[in-house]
């Protein structure tokens, strides 16, 4: 019986379906050895799942259901249980052999407790049975989303009608066995580290052990490799262990695990060579030498500091140097309550990875365009033009569009040249520059597609590809994309963002104001896009205030942008300050004559929440 204290709630899921093929006849064969076969079998599918991040919902008689966060888990599970009922030897335990038949499906579930239904399991229930005996059948949106990150080859099934599902399905089976698809050369000059393990406690087992598999996928982490120095000129970062200024030896290793996961979470901005803890341990009980480190390591910026542990709070200290000339560039203190110790480290270990990858990103950027651009090289190229598409113009557009095409010229390896030219089409068309949008937004999945082409975990592209279906008004698959994104990058500020815009304009509001404000907390100066869609994310909950205080503040790009002008003006309206609602009309106005309310509020994907926003819009004076 379902607990309902526990409100149902909304998410995006790769569902697992798995039922034997023949039970019945089995069950009248002999029905004690086909239960405790099937039991059996339940107990590996539950390792197995679990082993891949998934969780066991539930069983029934000869079937099982499961949910990942992943679909590259989900497939690869299915794979491993199926190989694994293959491979079992009947006379070493039941004597009966069972046979599978699973289907794997991605799409949105209703959490209720431990439970979950909705379409997106009843989809994989219906797919399951179109798989063949020991095989596996996966939906659509399944393939799209597994791309080649896994050596199994799918066939066509074609579409299928199938029992309570309006639209017809495709899907598409591998039989066993499972045949391996020849995976494609790399496409970049830079080579993959290899898998890194290092354990320096039980207490950072889970953090140590994300970090093995983020490595052992291609476009992990990635580490300094002396032999491509003269080609990579991406900036080399050093993080020197941080320091616990009471030198309490019994404190070391918290210094050295929070040190240990800053490494890994700010590793995985492929903008940055973040050398491994390997690398900087024998720093640890040395006085920090900045020219050392440059000679030694070739490190461009080195990041140090200090951690103490009181009895009530965690305090952290942490600089940012330039080795070159040892000047303070960055500095920022971190102070949390310890209510929940392993809580706290990763809220702030995620905190300082995403708010360095920013700081090091704007230093460079102002670098580049400081160097003349003949001197530059693809690396500087695409910094360069990130410098100008933050400006919000249409010159700085063309121009940044010019300096990244240069770059792909210069290197046609490098995928970020690539998705930073699928960013300026996202440009023309979210500020009405380009006269034909359906063209630009094509145009731009193509820049995306070719940059995963070359690198398949690149955020930057996923990002870039999640925005283009958010304008073409493909939220279900824009929020898959982006979700692959923050799966891969937790502390990508451009990739929270985006997800947490689509999640607001397709209703999910807790879920996208969280994103939202933990984008701003990594990138406090964020453009007007992010900070207009958690305004609109606020005052759909009904939180006007904190919308209207958000908004007062400006940011980049309100100059061109009607919207938050007119959502500041909706809030204040809310709020009965109609003199601060008019005059914010007449700015939104100024800057788009055109604007239309309407138009503007049938953004929001449900018909109420939509008409909320423009009732407050008609309010402020909107026609």
């Amino acid at each position: 019986m379902n607990d309902r204290s526990h409100p149902t709630t909304r998410r995006l899921a790769a569902i697992l379906h798995a039922d034997v093929a023949g039970y019945s006849a089995l069950m009248n064969s002999d029905e004690g050895a086909t239960q405790a076969a099937v039991a059996q079998s339940m107990d590996r599918a539950r390792e197995i799942v679990s082993a891949h991040g998934g969780r066991l919902v539930g069983t029934a008689g000869d079937a099982f259901l499961a949910e990942f966060p992943s679909v590259v888990e989900a497939v690869a599970a299915a794979t491993e249980f199926q190989s694994a009922m293959a491979d079992a030897d009947p006379s070493a335990s039941s004597g009966t052999p069972l046979s599978f038949r699973v289907g794997v499906n991605l799409g949105d579930v209703i959490a209720d407790g431990d439970d979950i239904f909705g379409e997106g399991v009843n989809v994989a229930a219906r797919v399951q049975t179109l798989a063949p005996p020991g095989g596996i059948a996966i939906t659509r949106a399944v393939r799209d989303q597994l791309g080649k990150r896994l050596p199994v080859a799918f066939a066509d099934g074609g579409a299928h009608s199938v029992k309570n599902i309006s639209d017809p399905v495709r899907i598409y089976f591998a039989r066993p066995p499972f045949t391996l698809q020849a995976r494609p050369p790399p496409g970049r000059k830079y080579r993959r580290p290899l898998a890194f393990v290092a354990v320096f406690g039980a207490i950072f087992a889970l953090g140590l052990a994300t970090t093995a598999l983020l490595d052992s996928f291609p476009g992990g982490r990635r580490t300094f490799d002396q032999s491509r120095a003269p080609t990579d000129s991406r900036p080399v970062v050093a993080i020197l262990p941080f320091k616990d200024p009471a030198n309490n030896a019994e404190e070391a290793y918290f210094a050295n695990g929070v040190t240990e996961d800053v490494i890994s979470h700010l590793g995985r901005f492929s903008e940055l060579l973040v050398l491994s803890w390997n690398a900087v341990a024998p720093f640890a009980d040395r006085p920090a030498d900045i020219d050392a480190l440059r000679k030694e390591l070739k490190a461009r910026y080195v990041i140090g500091g200090s951690i103490q542990r009181g009895r009530e709070k965690l305090r952290l200290n942490v600089q940012l140097t330039d080795a070159r000339d040892g000047i303070l560039m960055w500095s920022r203190r971190y102070e949390a309550p310890i209510e929940d110790l392993f809580e706290v480290q990763d809220r702030i270990t995620n905190a300082i990875a995403g708010s360095l990858a920013v700081g090091l990103n704007r230093i460079e950027q102002q670098r580049a365009f400081e160097t003349p651009t003949e001197a530059l090289d693809a690396y500087d190229l695409v910094l360069r033009g990130r410098s100008l598409i933050r400006r919000v113009e249409r010159k700085a557009n063309i121009e940044a569009r010019k300096l990244f095409l240069a770059a792909a010229e210069k290197d046609p390896n490098y995928a970020d040249a690539y998705a930073s030219l699928a960013f300026t089409n996202v440009n023309d068309v979210s500020w009405g520059w380009s006269e034909w949008p359906t063209s630009a937004l094509d145009k731009g999945i193509e820049y995306a597609d070719r940059a995963l082409a070359l690198d398949e975990r690149n955020v930057l592209a996923m990002t870039a590809r999640s925005e283009i279906l958010y304008l073409q008004g493909r939220l279900a698959s824009s929020r898959a994309q982006c979700l692959r994104a923050v799966e891969i990058n937790p502390n990508d500020a451009q990739a929270r963002s985006t997800c947490g815009s689509v999640m607001i304009f397709s209703g999910d509001f807790q879920e996208g104001i969280r994103n939202l404000e933990l984008s701003i907390r990594i990138d406090p100066e964020s453009s007007s896009w992010t900070l207009t869609n958690l305004a609109v994310g606020y005052y759909l909950v009904g939180r006007f205030k904190d919308a209207a205080d958000l908004l007062s503040a400006g940011a980049r790009g309100f100059d061109e942008d009607p919207a938050p002008h007119a959502v500041l003006a909706a809030a204040n309206a809310r709020l009965g300050r109609m003199e601060a609602a008019q005059r914010e009309v007449e700015k939104a106005l100024r800057l788009y004559p055109f604007f239309d309310a309407a138009i503007f509020a049938s953004n929001i994907g449900n018909e109420e929440n939509s008409r909320k926003l423009l009732n407050g819009l008609r309010a402020a004076g909107f026609k």
